[in-house]
């Protein structure tokens, strides 16, 4: 999974040793990166200013949460969805987030 926005790559892996994804947001303009883990990584969608982490909630059966990140990887918003994002995209003023049936617009 991977990502690319305001001059920043975003990407993720999983290390052997967690159990968690690896999520790397680095600047190619200035070669500086930032680390963080994150469970149960979906997808990464990016555009303009921000890029979109998309997350299954451990905690709850039928949700996912969706996360508006900066490009150093600090959360900007977040929402929680109760669709399976089957497919998630982005632009500079929207996110949609769709299954086989429904579609959510943020």
């Amino acid at each position: 999974m991977w990502g690319f926005f305001n001059n920043t790559l975003v990407f993720a892996f999983r290390k052997p040793e967690r159990d968690d994804m690896c999520v790397i947001f680095w600047d190619i303009s200035i070669n500086e990166k930032h680390v963080k883990y994150m469970r149960r990584l979906q997808r990464i969608v990016a555009c303009g200013e921000y890029c979109v982490l998309v997350a299954k909630v451990e905690e709850e059966e039928n949700q996912w949460v969706i996360i508006l990140c900066n490009a150093v990887g600090c959360p900007i918003d977040n929402k929680y969805i109760t669709i399976d994002p089957k497919f998630v995209a982005m632009n500079k003023t929207h996110v949609i987030v769709a299954c086989e049936d429904v579609i959510y617009a943020w």
